[in-house]
């Protein structure tokens, strides 16, 4: 990647993020934002409790390019094991892991080269120990039995005595102990706010600048060249910890903030709404986020032989859970605990040559990779190596840190500047959107402008009435593509039945051939170098010879799936093998024609629901964006179909002939000359029948059963068929409906902000003419200065995607080492 690219595009992202910047603060100080809309609907674009949300962000974003800082957010529920995944990532107890809430408040983990021994440092201590001594006098008058219960809790007991000593928190702690002690004070602490109704400064700790950092060096980044930007995991509070609901709000905010999103999610909670409050932010932010979103399903130790594998899991996971949002190749399913306690152990034996059996987590590493009887081994270097690869390998850690960690470490610096660029786009789009409303809803009368504002509630009225129509047209579409792939299904299931009389008359005709080759051979046997064999043979016309047998063919009316005679018989296995490869080729090319048959009616199905919401658009929707375009330009949102073509069905035709050849033996009654004279003058004469006796024999033979050819066939293609229903049911719809949700909820949200825009400048209507054209003649400038800047950022974050396209992915494809 070239430095210079990285430089530019950041001193340009840089500029735009400060004339952002500065034209929001000067839209809230010249009175341009005004409060929040009463009851959360039909909120303005922006008002003075969502303002400084946006400006926050791109605070954060630059303190991020300040330092080319790739900030990947790991975010998962309480118990979904999201502190030992940042552990098995740092290779080392960072985090410590408790059955409590323990991320009380946002807190970085910077890989930092050379920082063995893992550090927390906190420059913004003050608000702590401000609130440290309004506790200290508050503890004094809380009710004596709400205090003796507080003290039943031990930790909650030490912190009670460090306020009471005046004990403050200072602005750095070394080593895994400090740091321990540091975030279970810092959590107790929140809980004691609650517990005594004393507010706890979140708001001093909103931007990435000021939230706690651990700076220690990642081991597995640690033989990785020096990057340009630097890499920094957030581990987020999670959306479920007890009796915490502010932490929602603040996860949703700080997945806003983040450069890219880690999930963790429990195996063992995949079909339950455990992670529905997770799954819910990731697809909020999924524009922004744009292919920079992850998954690790942890506990995936835990499976049985009867769950699913880790094939369905991601697919599981990507299509069903998130929406297509995460690409199946971003999820990840692992072992959180294996994965930490290998890297932690390989760790150890590279720094120190062996592990201290009197630290807490050997004798986990031990059992996890020894059994009972671990002491045995623990102390041999060489077999506890040899034990953690396993457990890495076994972890399933390897394919992550590959492809998210390095990767990520690799182009922080250009992760960074997509993550700036893409959340500028947004908010300049936002802000531009914002002053045209106002100048528009300035120069209108106040008539004018109730009735614009009563026919956008309309408007929004009538969305809610074609999304129930577009949603009625989008079950029409997959009852169409259902009846299409049925349809495929028996023209395949004929094609098959054809295919397969062809080949049993052609087997028919095979089989009788080799019978009478056979009966040619046993005519032959008799001398024909004898001097009376010509004497035979005249003897034999003028007397007559035995009339063979015909052999029983196959009844041309006949189909396949009654046929009674439906089996072709060799005697070699070498031909029938042969005569079975060439149906399997055959069958093959139907079942391929099957897949494509299957996957045109799947896209085809696609496209018209695509042209039907088209016709939404034109014939209603565009409606109601003119009426809102009176006061606004520029709206357009699109929706994102699925990629049809990416559906995978199972058309291996193996597995269908599987056991095709059977090899049989029958006994059998042969003819052989008679001994003796009588023998001898018959065999002279060549008689048929004369000088002859029977005897039994065994005889190998080979049998391709072409009826459970033509029934497993049959029933491959219901397999087939299953599986396209399937694709449609589990994949199809649920992106067209998340597709269609998306549209109108961002269809309606921003008629609600235009809305919101003209009542806040209703109000405006009632100040004095002079005050009256001052906010349109500041509102119109700005207006100019955002369509500048709207336009400026939409250009950065194009360059930047053309940069990630042309350099490419700059990964160290070293061994993945724990």
């Amino acid at each position: 990647m070239h430095k210079n690219n990285i430089d530019t595009l950041r001193d340009e992202a840089k500029r735009q993020l400060r004339l952002l910047k500065d034209l929001l603060q000067k839209a809230n100080n010249k009175g341009l934002v005004e409060a929040p809309a009463v009851g959360g609907k039909n909120r303005a674009t922006f008002d003075s409790e969502s303002l400084p949300k946006a400006l926050e962000v791109l605070d954060g974003e630059s303190y991020k390019l300040d330092h080319l800082d790739m900030v990947l957010a790991v975010v998962g529920t309480m118990k979904a094991g999201k502190s030992t995944s940042i552990n098995a990532i740092v290779g080392a107890e960072v985090l410590p892991n408790r059955n409590r809430p323990m991320t009380a408040l946002p807190t970085l983990i910077r890989h930092t080269p050379g920082i063995l021994t893992p550090r927390l440092v906190f420059e913004k201590i003050k608000p702590l120990n401000d609130l440290l001594n309004i506790l200290h006098s508050a503890i004094k008058k809380i009710n004596p039995e709400i205090l003796k219960e507080l003290r039943n809790d031990p930790d909650m007991d030490q912190l009670l005595e460090k306020i009471s000593h005046k004990k403050n928190f200072v602005s750095r702690y070394d080593g895994e102990e400090g740091i321990f002690n540091f975030l279970k004070g810092l959590n107790d602490l929140v809980r004691l706010c609650f517990a005594t109704e004393i507010n706890f400064p979140f708001a001093e700790y909103s931007t990435v600048d000021a939230m706690p950092v651990i700076e220690v060096e990642f081991t597995h980044l640690k033989d990785t060249p020096a990057t340009q930007g630097r890499l920094t995991l957030l581990d987020t509070p999670g959306p479920n910890e007890a009796g915490q609901q502010h932490l929602r709000h603040m996860l949703k905010d700080q997945l806003k903030k983040a450069s890219a999103v880690l999930a963790v999610l429990d195996y063992t909670q995949l079909k339950s709404d455990a992670d529905a409050q997770v799954r819910e932010n990731l697809l909020e932010i999924s524009e922004t986020a744009k292919d920079r979103m992850y998954a690790l399903v942890n506990k995936f130790d835990q499976k049985d032989r009867n769950s699913d594998d880790a094939a369905a899991v991601k697919k599981y996971v990507s299509q069903t859970l998130m929406k297509g949002v995460i690409a199946q190749d971003g999820v990840f399913p692992v072992s959180a605990n294996q994965g930490y306690l290998a890297s932690r152990a390989l760790n150890e034996i590279h720094r120190n040559g062996q592990l201290n059996t009197a630290d807490s987590w050997v004798k986990d590493f031990a059992e996890e990779a020894f059994g009972k009887r671990w002491a045995k081994f623990i102390e041999n270097p060489e077999e506890v190596k040899e034990g953690a690869d396993h457990i890495w390998a076994e972890s399933g850690f390897a394919e992550p840190l590959l492809k998210v960690i390095f990767e990520a470490h690799q182009n922080a610096a250009l992760e960074a500047l997509r993550s700036a660029a893409s959340k500028l786009e947004k908010i300049s789009r936002d802000a531009g959107d914002f002053f045209k409303a106002n100048v528009g809803s300035l120069k209108k009368s106040t008539t004018e402008l109730q009735r614009n504002i009563h026919n956008l509630q309309q408007d929004i009225e009538s969305i809610s009435r074609i999304e129930k129509e577009t949603e009625a047209a989008l079950q029409k579409a997959l009852h169409n593509m259902q009846s299409d792939v049925k349809e495929s299904a028996y023209e395949i299931e004929r094609d098959i039945k054809k295919t397969l009389e062809d080949y049993l008359k052609k087997g028919k005709e095979i089989e009788k051939n080799i019978i009478a080759k056979k009966k040619g051979k046993e005519n032959l046997r008799q001398d024909e170098n004898s001097p009376l064999y010509l004497f035979g043979m005249v003897t034999k016309a003028l007397v007559g010879g035995q009339k063979s047998k015909e052999n029983k063919s196959f009844n041309q009316n006949e189909t396949i799936a009654n046929a009674k005679n439906g089996i072709v018989v060799f005697d070699e296995k070498m031909e029938a093998n042969n005569f079975r490869g060439d149906i399997e080729k055959s069958i093959l090319v139907v079942m391929e024609k099957a897949e494509k048959s299957f996957q045109k009616s799947i896209e085809y199905g696609v496209i018209n629901f695509a042209k039907e919401l088209d016709r939404q658009r034109l014939d209603s929707l565009d409606k109601i964006q003119k009426s809102a375009q009176k006061n606004i330009d520029g709206f357009d949102i699109e929706i994102r179909l699925p990629d049809a073509k990416s559906i995978s069905l199972d058309t291996s035709v193996s597995g269908i002939l599987n056991n095709a050849v059977e090899e049989k033996t029958k006994t059998v009654t042969r003819r052989r000359r008679k001994s003796g004279a009588w023998g001898t003058v018959c065999r002279w004469f060549g008689t048929d029948d004369w000088g002859w006796e029977s005897y039994s024999d065994t005889e190998d033979y080979y049998e391709v059963n072409l009826v459970k050819i033509n029934a497993s066939c049959q029933a491959s293609v219901q397999n087939l068929f299953k599986a396209a229903h399937s694709a449609l049911d589990e994949v199809i719809y649920p992106q067209l409906h998340q597709g269609v949700e998306e549209f109108f909820r961002a269809f309606r949200g921003k008629i609600e902000h235009i809305r919101g825009d003209l009542m806040s400048g209703l109000q405006k209507h009632s100040l004095d003419q002079e005050k009256k054209a001052s906010f349109l003649e500041e509102s119109t400038k700005m207006a100019r200065e955002a369509s500048g800047l709207e336009k400026d950022c939409a250009a950065l974050n194009q360059s930047t995607e053309t940069l990630r396209r042309s350099e490419g992915v700059s990964v160290a494809r070293g061994e993945v080492l724990a």
